[in-house]
């Protein structure tokens, strides 16, 4: 692996490593969100919801759009499903052998 290629997973995994940030995440699965939105379905407060929002941009996770007063974010690249979709698979499998 390249030097780039190794700082640009580390970025990327620091910003996953986080359970509120995966679920933002997976909540922008379906669609685009406003902070507010995001905030109401996390139960967190909009500045917390922000940072987050700020360490996945960081990462190039996420892109915004604003529209008047308000911003809206949507996944960058969609194949960063397929590589939660793995963990988690990955996960269930696990437990599935513990559980023989």
């Amino acid at each position: 692996m390249t030097p780039e290629i190794v700082a640009f997973e580390s970025k990327t995994f620091k910003a996953l490593a986080n359970s509120k940030r995966l679920n933002i995440i997976d909540l922008l699965r379906e669609r685009e969100m406003c902070v507010s939105s995001i905030a109401t379905l996390t139960n967190l407060n909009q500045c917390n919801v922000s940072q987050h929002l700020l360490i996945l941009r960081n990462a190039n996770l996420i892109y915004v759009k604003k529209i008047g007063k308000n911003n809206f974010y949507r996944i960058a690249n969609r194949a960063i499903y397929d590589a939660l979709d793995l963990i988690a698979d990955t996960q269930r499998n696990n437990n599935k052998n513990e559980n023989k």
